[in-house]
């Protein structure tokens, strides 16, 4: 492998790591859950081999998030129009818009522009 394709293997590799391990599976909960030996999931999460796209499938389903996530290590968010309507007429930073739009699960995500508000008040020292 050249060197960027190493970087880039790597840096997957740590991904899907973090991802593992924030999810509390162990490497053989999630190799079997991918359909792959734990052994061939500890060398992609050490970065030492270039595995396949249809591998990295495998992967994002195991760990029910979007490939995108495991190549990007970050979070897709979403800005719903009720968050974005809040930030933009308080004036609220992306950097915080972004965070405040990872802290509800969807059962408690506002919906409306005033549930926004309530939350941002309940949280602006911490975010």
């Amino acid at each position: 492998m050249t060197d960027t394709i190493t970087d880039i293997v790597k840096i997957v590799g740590d991904n899907i790591r973090r991802l593992r391990q924030e999810k509390e599976l162990a490497q053989t909960q999630l190799a079997e859950s991918a359909g792959i030996s734990a052994n061939y999931l500890a060398q992609i999460e050490r970065g030492e081999v270039n595995f396949s796209l249809g591998i990295l499938a495998k992967l994002a389903e195991a760990l029910k998030c979007p490939a995108q996530d495991i190549i990007s290590g970050e979070e897709a968010v979403l800005i719903d129009a009720a968050l974005a309507e809040f930030c933009e007429a308080e004036e609220i930073p992306l950097a915080i818009a972004l965070k405040l739009a990872k802290l509800p699960n969807d059962e408690k995500r506002p919906a409306t522009v005033a549930g926004w508000k309530a939350l941002y008040q309940k949280v602006k020292a911490y975010v």
